[in-house]
């Protein structure tokens, strides 16, 4: 059930080498947790880089290997109107899959 969570992603895009999604917080949350890593049986080359952007402004960019162990993540989103993740895939040879699990929005 999504009930007392803000609606789904408002954009969901790609462009050139970049591909994003924007979700509403309607400025109800001051931190989110979440994990992130590498996909188990994906490619292992390159580096994978997000970049979250609140309200437009670039917050924070997070850069992994395969290598790289699962890690858990805080960001303050300080009431925010919006949250944007944009990627730009992975950098290297092959294309790995990384993902974000286990979010958590505090109000």
């Amino acid at each position: 059930s999504t009930q007392g969570y803000s609606s789904a992603a408002s954009d969901v895009y790609k462009r050139q080498n970049e591909k994003g999604v924007k979700f509403n917080l309607e400025k109800k949350y001051s931190k989110m947790v979440f994990y992130m890593g590498h996909v188990d049986d994906s490619y292992v080359e390159g580096k994978f880089i997000l970049n979250i952007e609140l309200d437009g402004v670039k917050k924070e960019t997070i850069t992994m290997t395969a290598d790289d162990f699962v890690t858990q993540k805080e960001l303050a989103l300080n009431q925010a109107n919006y949250i944007k993740f944009c990627w730009s895939g992975t950098v290297g040879h092959q294309s790995g899959i990384y993902g974000l699990g286990n979010i958590e929005l505090i109000p």
